[in-house]
């Protein structure tokens, strides 16, 4: 399995987005350009990632057609392996990645994929770990001038900021008030 491919920032994406809908690699671009402007993909990454995620037999090519005057384009379809492996990176990342990350916020867009009783854990343990963060952070020696401790500042309030709408976030899921497509009732 080329781990090149599993790693790059594009992979989740590009998974998420053959889970919504098949489509090629030009397609692709257009949607990952569109829906997630920080990541800057070109057609060409995208074509070589995607043979690389066939290669992992995460996506299936099929055959390529010919629209119009075009050149033959392969469409791509997430294979079942594909849709064990994104669960498993959404699921990793949610609890994982480090505060404020961009992995974060891709994995966020298909959390719906986990159920709600594991991405209710995910999000819990995510929570407790930015809220043991925002005490360590707290710790820190008030002796120094707040001008040269101003980032500490700063970055307990993002922690803050993501540790609170982390709890509203599971509590939603928790109690129901948030519609979760695909979970049968308990």
């Amino acid at each position: 399995m080329p781990t090149n491919a599993l790693h790059s920032k594009l992979s989740l994406p590009i998974l998420g987005l053959l889970l919504e809908q098949a489509d090629h690699p030009y397609g692709l671009t257009s949607r990952l350009n569109d829906r997630y402007r920080h990541l800057h993909a070109s057609r060409s990454s995208i074509t070589t990632l995607a043979k690389s995620l066939a290669d992992a037999d995460l996506i299936a090519p099929r055959a390529p057609e010919r629209a119009g005057n075009r050149p033959p384009r392969t469409v791509y379809d997430l294979t079942e392996v594909g849709v064990t492996h994104l669960r498993q990176r959404i699921e990793e990342i949610i609890r994982t990645a480090p505060a404020m990350n961009t992995d974060f916020v891709t994995a966020l867009a298909y959390i719906g994929l986990l159920g709600k009783r594991l991405a209710g854990d995910a999000v819990d343990e995510r929570a407790s770990r930015i809220r043991q963060e925002i005490g360590a952070l707290k710790e820190v020696p008030t002796a120094i001038a707040e001008i040269k401790m101003i980032e500490v500042d700063y970055w307990l309030r993002m922690l803050t900021s993501e540790a609170i709408w982390l709890e509203e976030f599971g509590a939603r899921i928790e109690t129901g008030r948030i519609e979760w497509i695909g979970d049968k009732p308990e």
